[in-house]
């Protein structure tokens, strides 16, 4: 009898686009852009980018 798995990737793909856009937050912060423009251009929440830049500050990641 074979067994058939499933693999959930769409919690892995959603990880993988997350860390793509927290790098792209924190290019345009080194570049000079406010909170705000960078949520504008990624279509974000400001909340969104003030976390990602939190955790960037805090942890380095």
């Amino acid at each position: 009898m074979a067994y058939i798995t499933f693999i959930n990737t769409s919690s892995l793909n959603c990880n993988l686009m997350f860390t793509a856009v927290r790098i792209t937050i924190i290019q345009l912060h080194g570049h000079g852009k406010r909170h705000f423009a960078t949520a504008k251009k990624n279509r974000l929440t400001r909340m969104a980018v003030n976390q990602s830049m939190k955790r960037y500050w805090e942890l380095g990641i």
